[in-house]
């Protein structure tokens, strides 16, 4: 089986790599909708946003395949991004990353906590969240070019503490073994 881990991504001069190349990965994988929507792409925004967030890699077998962002607000932690290289997307690993995150969420936030995301109407992702169990929020949705930019989230059931930073530190994750693992590596 294959080894599957996510794991934070610290802003060290040894990580600066990781941030130009999820960078290029996010362009890469979103240029064409933007333009279809009417957005250009913006370096700097991202570059903003990246620094403003919980950023985590995702690796297979050792070798950096995507990242998930995240930013933690008052009652809700919003899914920035879920990015894979192209040639690992529609393959599980998404859906994995999103077990991974649900899991962690449900085992370290203090109270029932929404997750919530803005994805393209057009993205094909958007079946994967709904398979996960997020919901189309009537509202705020944004007007595009080539229809628009919904909000989706999903409620998560929580245990009896807040997740902190230095308990998201954690050491691999198996894919064959996801559900068990989540709690003991964040700790």
């Amino acid at each position: 089986m294959d080894d599957l881990s996510i794991s934070p991504i610290y802003d060290t001069p040894a990580n600066r790599y990781l941030n130009a190349a999820a960078h290029r990965l996010s362009c890469g994988n979103m240029l064409a909708t933007y333009k279809r929507h009417g957005f250009h792409w913006d370096a700097e925004q991202f570059e903003e946003k990246w620094q403003d967030n919980k950023n985590f890699a995702v690796r297979l077998n050792g070798e950096w395949i995507g990242f998930i962002s995240l930013k933690s607000l008052n009652d809700m932690v919003y899914l920035r991004d879920l990015q894979l290289v192209a040639q690992w997307q529609r393959r599980g690993i998404g859906s994995t990353c999103l077990s991974w995150l649900i899991d962690c969420l449900s085992k370290r936030q203090p109270h029932d906590t929404l997750l919530r995301l803005r994805a393209f109407s057009d993205s094909p992702a958007i079946a994967l969240y709904e398979r996960h169990g997020f919901v189309r929020l009537e509202e705020p949705f944004t007007p595009t070019r080539a229809g628009g930019i919904i909000a989706m989230q999903r409620k998560v059931k929580t245990g009896a503490r807040a997740m902190t930073s230095s308990e998201m530190s954690s050491p691999p994750l198996r894919h064959d073994a996801i559900a068990e693992s989540s709690a003991a590596s964040l700790q």
